[in-house]
């Protein structure tokens, strides 16, 4: 569906240097984007451009904070100055669960500090992201944008709830931008992201993995692909009355009220 759908087109993926962003990246490349791959992680993200090499495709890779307003607007002036324009973007880029304190638990026992952090990571970076993305993307006749967020964004879900807040932030913002944006030919998207199967979860025990995957109707992991894909086609022409919307990609999860998993803390 997707082959050389991309031809000409220039596709920014942040926190493209692991697990759904550099998939995302990989499969933009393949479908023929010439892509810009933002992280803070180096090494990792020029691993990224190797692999859309190998397999045929074109990327940069700019070394981007994405809780930072003047990195942000460096990252789309780089990709600019590399390619003369941007048609699509995906804000993939956040902070994980436990925010670098080992483990989730409860949000009355979480610093001041903890809050702050999974707000800039995860939702003040979809804002400054999409600050500079939109007029950039309009003036190269409209494209799409697609923002990863998180079932926990749109459920109550046990240990998880100051990054669930964040999350959920982020399907505000992209409903209030897709709104904004319109008139400048910009659609703007969400993805409500349920357990994939990615390096975020190495070291978890097999046996969280399984209680895990009982929790959804089809009671397996997700794979990265499957949101890689669904970013492709909000930002082809197959999605091109789509926009405002949040897609819940969780394996039925949310859909039939199935209970979150409380992991020991």
């Amino acid at each position: 569906m997707f082959d050389r759908a991309f031809e000409g087109k220039v596709a920014l993926i942040t926190g493209g240097s692991s697990g759904l962003g550099r998939t995302t990246a990989i499969m933009f490349a393949t479908a023929g984007a010439k892509v810009v791959v933002a992280a803070r992680r180096v090494e990792e993200g020029l691993q990224t451009i190797d692999m859309i090499e190998k397999a045929g495709g074109t990327g940069r890779f700019i070394r981007t904070d994405v809780r930072s307003a003047t990195e942000v607007a460096a990252l789309v002036e780089g990709a600019l100055s590399t390619y003369g324009r941007l048609d699509c973007a995906v804000n993939n880029a956040g902070g994980s669960r436990s925010g670098g304190t080992g483990k989730p638990g409860p949000f009355q026992s979480e610093p001041e500090s903890f809050f702050d952090s999974q707000i800039a990571a995860n939702l003040k970076s979809v804002w400054l992201c999409l600050q500079q993305e939109i007029p950039t993307i309009a003036r190269s006749g409209g494209g799409a944008i697609v923002n990863i967020s998180s079932v926990a964004g749109i459920m109550g879900t046990i240990n998880y709830t100051t990054y669930g807040a964040a999350k959920g932030g982020v399907v505000a913002l992209t409903r209030g931008a897709a709104a904004e944006a319109a008139e400048s030919n910009v659609r703007v998207n969400a993805i409500a992201v349920g357990a994939i199967r990615t390096p975020a979860w190495d070291g978890v025990p097999a046996s969280e993995l399984d209680a895990l995957a009982q929790t959804n109707p089809l009671k397996r992991f997700g794979e990265a692909e499957h949101i890689g894909g669904a970013a492709l086609w909000l930002c082809s022409r197959f999605g091109e009355f789509v926009t405002g919307q949040c897609i819940t990609i969780d394996g039925g999860r949310t859909a039939l009220g199935y209970p979150g998993v409380r992991r020991s803390t």
